[in-house]
């Protein structure tokens, strides 16, 4: 802690307070003398309260001279028990895998731009470009490795008004193809599967499907979907076929601050009428429990505002971005406890991998162009 003297007199030695909160403990903390002009650090350690998570964590509020200054740490700091969520060792792959799935425009990849600074990750990622540069994030399956030390990759592709599945026309299987690993990162969501089948059973695919092999869904659904009778029976069908095949996708609800802007302050209150709304039509739409339903809130203004202080000696962040940030990170644990119960339940702890059967033809292979994936 960092305290410079202002006034025109010598400040004299007196204890400071780091007051008791949600998470820490109070703390006494000796100040020494500071001439006028001058300047101290102090540097002190603030016991953390027992049974307490990321879940609880709030700023630190000192008292000092009959002035009360509250301060936010970066949510990163916090969340190191995340890294315990990993595949067992016995599998191929070395992370587990989430796909980001909703419909265009739904937030997928702002919330792994989010993912990525709440992680302490603050290079921006690149992108596989698929098709053109104005389409290549919506028409491509793409993958984002996180640098954070987390056993976890992202993947975001499209659901879309020419959905992925389909009730009764599933148009060429490319949901089960992701799920089952068989499509590479920059995977062109225009191509044919059945058209690519020879390519797509090569022993170069074949070996690494493991490692690209879905464990976690986050199913993203923006408010204005929920008045959309196209949308609905879409979101439906997808929702319906993921739970079928067994992911459990986790339903976050996306851009209610276009409704209800105080959401911004506290993802996490549940309490806000509008929110209660769209959750109860979230919820009746998908038939769960309403409080299954997470709201995805990611930084806009904020991300500037952490990306200004990330190399400066006082790496603080606001009230929002704190609240912002432990929503998310709530969202990130519940995911990866899935996906860890998903790859389990898939292949055992203790059992070898197997490699999924390749994928069924409907048409003639054809020849395909030379193109470099990242396996």
């Amino acid at each position: 802690m960092e305290i410079t003297n202002l006034t025109s007199s010598e400040s004299p030695a007196s204890d400071a307070f780091v007051q008791e909160g949600t998470y820490f403990k109070k703390t006494c903390v000796s100040v020494p003398s500071i001439p006028i002009g001058g300047k101290v650090i102090v540097e002190f350690n603030v016991d953390v309260k027992s049974g307490t998570s990321f879940k609880d964590l709030s700023g630190l509020t000192l008292q000092y001279n009959n002035t009360i200054h509250t301060c936010y740490f970066p949510i990163c700091y916090f969340v190191d028990g995340l890294k315990s969520f990993m595949p067992p060792s016995n599998l191929a792959g070395s992370k587990l895998n989430i796909l980001l799935y909703g419909l265009a425009g739904s937030t997928k990849y702002s919330f792994a731009d989010t993912m990525r600074l709440l992680l302490g990750c603050y290079k921006p990622p690149t992108w596989p470009v698929v098709g053109t540069l104005d389409n290549y994030r919506g028409r491509g399956l793409l993958k984002y490795e996180n640098e954070s030390g987390l056993a976890v990759n992202f993947w975001g592709t499209i659901l879309s008004t020419y959905p992925l599945y389909r009730e009764g026309s599933h148009k060429h299987g490319e949901l089960d193809e992701i799920m089952q690993g068989h499509l590479p990162n920059g995977w062109d969501m225009m191509e044919s599967v059945d058209n690519e089948i020879k390519w797509l059973s090569s022993d170069q695919v074949v070996a690494t499907r493991s490692q690209r092999k879905i464990h976690g869904v986050l199913f993203f659904v923006p408010h204005g979907a929920l008045d959309n009778r196209q949308y609905i029976e879409i979101i439906k069908q997808n929702y319906e076929k993921l739970l079928i095949d067994g992911m459990n996708p986790l339903v976050i609800l996306t851009k209610t601050d276009e409704v209800c802007e105080q959401i911004r302050e506290d993802p996490t209150n549940a309490n806000l009428p509008d929110i209660k709304n769209l959750k109860t039509k979230a919820a009746l739409m998908l038939n769960i429990d309403p409080a299954k339903i997470f709201v995805g809130i990611n930084y806009i203004q904020e991300e500037l505002e952490i990306l200004k202080h990330q190399n400066s000696d006082c790496n603080l962040w606001s009230q929002n971005a704190l609240n912002i940030g432990r929503a998310n990170a709530v969202i990130l644990e519940e995911v990866l406890r899935i996906a860890y119960q998903n790859i389990v339940r898939m292949h055992g702890s203790d059992e070898p991998v197997e490699t999924p059967a390749a994928p069924k033809a409907s048409a003639p292979p054809v020849k395909r162009a030379e193109t470099v994936y990242d396996w």
